[in-house]
């Protein structure tokens, strides 16, 4: 590992994590759908409206059918 890099490791409980993050509470208590559409408007403020990922896909010769 080069020099300039440590390697560090935090243990914490979930009641220290509570108390040092009072939003993940917020966050783990509501649905999954509201949870993506929070980051989908996270994204959207920063990559902008009409930035998506580029689909790719290739098509392949199966050679056994």
């Amino acid at each position: 590992m080069p020099p300039e890099l440590q390697r560090i490791v935090r243990l914490t409980s979930f009641a220290e994590e509570e108390r040092m993050r009072p939003a993940l509470r917020y966050w783990l208590s509501r649905p999954p759908a509201e949870r993506v559409a929070a980051v989908e408007y996270l994204r959207r403020q920063i990559d902008g409206a009409g930035a998506r990922l580029r689909r790719v896909h290739r098509i392949l010769d199966c050679p056994w059918g």
